[in-house]
């Protein structure tokens, strides 16, 4: 009696693991070598790419100038997601932003970190908010760069572009 009940507790098992649904199904864009999956807002559309030969994932809205990079690292073992996000903030005051203070908020389930930065551009002023997660000893910096007078209106697309986030 206990192997009829071993095989079909197994069984069962093995059968929810095979026909549960992907954490993916039916998302708009899946990103195999990140490892994430989202919909992009109306109006935005992804592409695979790389930044001066690192490899980003690329989201641009057809109305505006805004985008949103994502990038994923593996992290040193004593690394976490607020030394992360600090090494993060040292890159973009390295590169002349002002980095504001850092702020939670979640990441497909995950605990995240996000800070905006700014700094003026030939075109005018430059807004940057940076979102860092990290699961699994990888950590995920997805980058919305845009002018500063459009910045607060694009926020409501980089928020549901990470509602939808979903880790593979």
């Amino acid at each position: 009696m206990l192997v009829v009940i071993v095989v079909l507790g197994t069984s069962g098992v093995v059968a929810w693991a095979l026909l549960r649904p992907s954490p993916c199904s039916g998302r708009t864009f899946v990103s195999d070598r990140f490892g994430y999956c989202v919909d992009p807002p109306s109006g935005w559309a992804g592409t695979l790419g790389s930044n001066g030969g690192w490899p980003i994932d690329s989201f641009v809205a057809r109305t505006s100038v805004a985008t949103v990079e994502v990038a994923a690292v593996k992290l040193t073992t004593s690394e976490d997601l607020r030394a992360f996000a600090n090494r993060i903030g040292e890159l973009d005051r390295t590169s002349g932003l002002l980095v504001g203070g850092q702020k939670s908020l979640e990441v497909g389930g995950e605990p995240a970190l996000f800070f905006d930065a700014g700094a003026p551009a030939p075109e005018g002023l430059l807004e940057v908010r940076e979102v860092l997660v990290v699961r699994n000893g990888v950590a995920w910096r997805i980058t919305l760069t845009d002018a500063a007078n459009a910045f607060d209106h694009d926020l409501a697309s980089l928020h549901s572009f990470l509602s939808s986030w979903r880790f593979r």
